[in-house]
């Protein structure tokens, strides 16, 4: 059992005698009550259930209920809560408790609806802000299960919720999370501007993924560059290099620079991207040093780094064609 949720929902002000209950169940419900200040959660129930036979008083209910989730029989003490509300809509504390039962048996929709409806009517204004924050974490919980469903955009809506209720808990992982489900999505049907966006707000809540976020920066590069949106992959590239200095990354800007006539600019930065050779292979960037040498007039140093990338099976056909316009 949750006893942490529990305590935070639960108030045991149990009243041992009361003048408008049934005299008998008066009597069973005084010694329900002594058991669970006892800790004697069984036979506190057993005598709640003898005081319902003459009574069906509201607090009777209540109060078998919070024995019940002492004993870890939530879906019990969710029926006697609604029986609860059933003869008293009115009484806060039941919608509280109930909210727990609910929240503890992963009911997080029915945990939130029996939360507000607490705050709606509670005058006990100390543990609002409680409740409050239970709300946000049901939330949260919803949230992360829309996540595995693969559903970001509710999910977002979920954290939404979850942000305005609860104040204390960090949910930026979540966030950043939806917003690279989103982005990844949006790659994969080529909607580049969009799939930018969302990976600038991933990145916004979480800066700790800095190399995936980058790559996946170079990836959306990569298809601008394809389609001719030479600045939009200059804007892009500067954004994953401004998270990881990834040679990756200064190998689609030596691409871009070719692109763009821009040949000291892919020099350089193929030259970068050879001094931080981890992820690629050495065809791209000598493919980009040998086109920039031809245009500059220098056939020698065009040839020795074009013959270096016909090596590399990705880049043949390519560093081939250069070679046959020098010739």
């Amino acid at each position: 059992m949750n006893s942490k949720v529990l305590s935070l929902f639960v108030i045991f002000s149990l009243q041992l005698f009361s003048q408008t209950m049934d005299p008998a169940a008066n009597t069973y419900y005084r010694l329900g009550s002594e058991k669970i200040k006892a800790k004697d959660f069984q036979n506190a129930v057993a005598y709640y259930d003898s005081a319902l036979l003459t009574s069906q008083d509201h607090r009777i209910f209540y109060y078998k209920g919070i024995a019940l989730r002492m004993l870890e029989r939530n879906n019990d003490a969710i029926a006697v809560f609604n029986e609860c509300i059933k003869v008293n809509p009115n009484y806060d504390q039941t919608y509280n408790a109930l909210g727990s039962a609910y929240y503890v048996t992963n009911n997080m929709d029915l945990a939130i609806a029996n939360f507000k409806k607490f705050i709606e009517i509670t005058t006990d204004t100390a543990r609002v802000e409680k409740v409050r924050e239970y709300i946000g974490k049901a939330y949260t919980k919803i949230a992360i299960e829309n996540l595995g469903k693969r559903n970001p955009t509710l999910s977002i809506a979920n954290l939404d919720e979850a942000k305005n209720y609860n104040k204390i808990d960090d949910i930026s992982s979540y966030y950043a999370k939806a917003y690279t489900l989103i982005a990844t999505d949006l790659i994969s049907r080529n909607s580049m501007d969009s799939a930018t966006y969302a990976l600038d707000k991933a990145v916004e809540y979480n800066k700790s993924d800095s190399i995936y976020y980058a790559k996946s920066y170079c990836q959306i590069a990569s298809e601008l560059i394809n389609r001719n949106s030479y600045d939009s992959a200059n804007k892009v590239i500067e954004k994953a290099l401004a998270l990881n200095q990834l040679d990756i990354a200064y190998l689609y800007l030596a691409k871009l620079n070719t692109k763009t006539e821009n040949w000291d600019a892919a020099i350089a930065n193929s030259e970068k991207a050879l001094s931080l050779k981890s992820n690629i292979s050495i065809g791209g960037p000598n493919l980009y040093l040998g086109i920039s040498y031809r245009a500059k007039g220098d056939k020698a140093k065009a040839k020795k780094y074009l013959i270096i990338a016909q090596t590399d099976e990705k880049y043949k056909k390519s560093a081939e064609a250069e070679l046959q316009k020098i010739k």
